[in-house]
């Protein structure tokens, strides 16, 4: 497990150099998710392929030669030959966590010391924003409630387990925007696309019902450039899309492509926030929560989690008891498969495909 690790990051490493030519090493931090030491480490194996610049205001960054970019094509035993490879230990209370223990309900801890109550929303929401890694049709969100009942504070907190290149929050867009970003290059990983509140109108609601239509339906814009000439935009790439919205947004087609969460409007609910509200800003507690290693530790465990996306096999027939909304059953099997994605390492394996077993379907 330490050298599967070690191995996966390493090629991430060489692509976002690859990809990227120059990079400053704050952007490789953000780009791979990795802590600093082991950042610098993994830096330290590729430094014969690896070509050092001195930069003005960008401080230290990195260049691919034309052997790093042949280095994405090599078996998998050269990386074990790098100088330090076996000397290098990485992520071992992830791997631990990740292996013997149950990676879900570690995950949903976490999140719930940020975000009290709505327990089973809080899985769900971990469910959606690892499905555009679980090889099947991709679940997305939309928190329902009044203004002020936790549909922002779910997503939020559920986005701070996920690493900083595998998320992006959207509070302002333009309608046509989303297409853009692909063509800039600013999408071109899975990602969890977070839209707070933002203003419903017409084309907007057009563009969202594209990146999120699944696999069926592909993100895909026609435009003209500066110089008109043709322009043909369509991502390779796969993406959760989350909603928030004060005003009801009408559209059937497009909540239709989404879960509607009913987030936890009771008393019971208000007095659980306002006692944990309480708790944190009249002992000035606000920086230490948000600090907290288990946050480092759970974006680590997606992070191990999200590099390698595969397939899941359910074994067994389902008896569903809904049979008019023909969506809910995909859902619900698709929320069993990314279950199993996320216990991955302790699943079988056959012909690449993950096997999911009872405990995914509880």
């Amino acid at each position: 497990m330490q050298d599967y690790v070690k191995i996966i990051f390493l090629k991430r490493l060489v692509k976002v150099i690859c990809d990227k030519k120059e990079v400053s090493y704050q952007q490789l931090q953000e780009l791979t998710g990795l802590p600093e030491e082991y950042l610098d480490n993994l830096l330290l194996m590729l430094g014969n392929y690896v070509e050092e610049l001195e930069l003005p205001d960008e401080g230290l960054c990195y260049k691919a030669t034309d052997d790093t970019y042949m280095l994405l094509t090599v078996e998998e035993d050269f990386w074990k030959t790098l100088p330090g490879f076996d000397r290098l230990k990485m992520f071992e209370k992830e791997i631990k966590i990740l292996t013997k223990e149950d990676p879900l309900l570690f995950l949903a801890k976490t999140v719930s010391k940020v975000h009290k109550g709505d327990k089973k929303l809080i899985v769900l929401a971990i469910l959606s924003a690892i499905s555009p890694w679980a090889g099947s049709e991709i679940i997305n969100l939309f928190p329902v409630g009044r203004s002020g009942k936790g549909k922002s504070s779910l997503c939020a907190s559920t986005l701070l387990i996920m690493p900083s290149w595998a998320k992006e929050t959207i509070s302002s867009t333009s309608p046509l925007a989303p297409y853009y970003a692909i063509k800039r290059g600013l999408l071109n990983d899975n990602k969890i696309l977070y839209f707070d509140d933002v203003k419903a109108n017409p084309v907007f609601i057009e563009v969202i019902k594209t990146f999120s239509g699944g696999m069926k339906i592909r993100p895909r814009h026609w435009t003209v450039d500066e110089r008109r000439r043709f322009i043909d935009i369509k991502p390779e790439h796969r993406y959760s899309v989350w909603l928030t919205s004060v005003n009801p947004i009408a559209d059937d087609q497009l909540k239709n492509r989404f879960v509607l969460a009913n987030v936890d409007e009771s008393i019971e609910q208000d007095k659980r926030v306002w006692k944990y509200l309480d708790e944190i800003y009249r002992k000035a507690k606000e920086k230490s929560v948000i600090e907290d290693p288990d946050f480092q530790m759970a974006q680590n465990v997606v992070n191990i989690l999200i590099q390698e996306p595969a397939q899941v096999i359910v074994p067994y027939k389902v008896q569903f008891p809904i049979l008019f909304d023909r969506r809910s059953y995909i859902y619900f099997i698709v929320a069993v498969k990314v279950a199993a994605f996320i216990r991955k390492f302790q699943r079988k394996v056959i012909d690449g495909k993950i096997i999911a077993t009872r405990q995914d379907f509880e």
